[in-house]
């Protein structure tokens, strides 16, 4: 069928909505964050625990500044690409790449509501980015990991990333995409 040709579908993180069902049968719906979506990623700030925000933002966290949400929320989908994990109308995950510089490297960042962890959200999250920065041209995504983030350093070892030495309670990690 010719809309099935990769030619033919759009590319990941462009605008469009896929749904999704996990392994225990939840019903996701993926699709890039945008700028109307600014209430529902402060909640879903809120609906991490202090030990998450601290995880994934490797200090306290308890609101976003008005500029840290338009950088949240305004991903142009091809150097900054955004994609979100809808439980219905809650924000349950969100997945990021931003490219840095001209060559062909990412740094991305994924954050997972506690009561959506361990469901294996955050690993298709960084698998539809993976996809999304190959078609971008990118083949390596690096980032930051709070040491103590056992989860999410044991997955990025699952998919081959490499953890660096601990600094000031930071791993830097990288992940080759090809």
């Amino acid at each position: 069928m010719a809309g099935d040709h990769p030619a033919h579908r759009p590319r990941v993180g462009a605008p469009g909505r896929e749904e999704i069902a996990l392994a225990d049968g939840t019903r996701l719906v993926l699709r890039p964050l945008g700028p109307a979506d600014g209430a529902a990623l402060t909640t879903a700030l809120h609906h991490l625990s202090p030990r998450s925000r601290y995880f994934r933002f490797v200090g306290v966290r308890r609101e976003f500044s008005p500029e840290e949400l338009r950088f949240l929320l305004g991903a142009d989908g091809e150097r900054h690409v955004a994609l979100a994990a809808w439980d219905g109308v809650e924000l349950a995950a969100v997945a990021r790449f931003v490219i840095c510089g001209a060559g062909p490297v990412a740094e991305a960042a994924v954050a997972v509501i506690d009561r959506a962890q361990r469901r294996g959200i955050g690993k298709l999250l960084l698998e539809r980015l993976r996809t999304a920065a190959l078609e971008r041209g990118v083949t390596c995504f690096t980032g930051e990991v709070h040491v103590e983030n056992a989860p999410m350093l044991r997955l990025l070892r699952k998919l081959g990333g490499k953890i660096g030495l601990a600094s000031l309670g930071v791993c830097s990690a990288t992940l080759a995409l090809g």
